[in-house]
């Protein structure tokens, strides 16, 4: 199982998303199911071209996801993914 946790900024349009604990192999594989939970959450996070939106960041273990294909990561039991917007405002 993969835990899955996000920032609060998400909660605004999904009030009651909350940490999950998923089996998935990769990150897309996991966002997938986060998807099945919360209907429509995938379009917040990825484009339409499933490419990861420009103010969502991915870590894994604390660690940002990888660099040149972050969705296609491997994932293994017992890590922690952190999907969360990057606000910004001046």
């Amino acid at each position: 199982m993969v835990t899955v946790e996000f920032t609060s900024a998400l909660k605004r349009f999904f009030p009651t998303l909350q940490k999950e604990e998923l089996e998935a192999d990769t990150i897309l594989t996991l966002i997938d199911k986060v998807d099945a939970l919360y209907p429509g959450i995938k379009r917040y996070i990825l484009t339409e071209k499933d490419v990861v939106r420009e103010h969502v960041k991915v870590y894994v273990d604390e660690e940002p996801a990888a660099a040149n294909n972050p969705l296609l990561q491997p994932l293994q039991n017992g890590q922690k993914v952190l999907i969360f917007q990057a606000i910004s405002g001046g």
